[in-house]
């Protein structure tokens, strides 16, 4: 999910058109959890998409308010 990554040389699988796609299935709003990007040493502007960025709580509490959830 970060620009310019290369998941190939990691022999993993390039997830980045399929997060692009996400919109087109309707799909509003995609979470991330702040303190994650934060252990991670990452900036919300490196995300190869938009995203909302929220604590690890309120994430939980739409989580537990959601009729579906996808989970990457």
């Amino acid at each position: 999910m970060v620009k310019n990554q290369q998941p190939e040389a990691l022999q993993l699988k390039n997830i980045t058109p399929i997060l692009n796609a996400l919109e087109i299935y309707d799909i509003k709003e995609v979470l991330v959890e702040k303190e994650s990007i934060e252990e991670c040493g990452l900036a919300e502007r490196q995300l190869t998409i938009a995203v909302k960025v929220e604590s690890r709580c309120e994430i939980q509490r739409q989580i537990n308010s959601a009729d579906h959830i996808f989970s990457f």
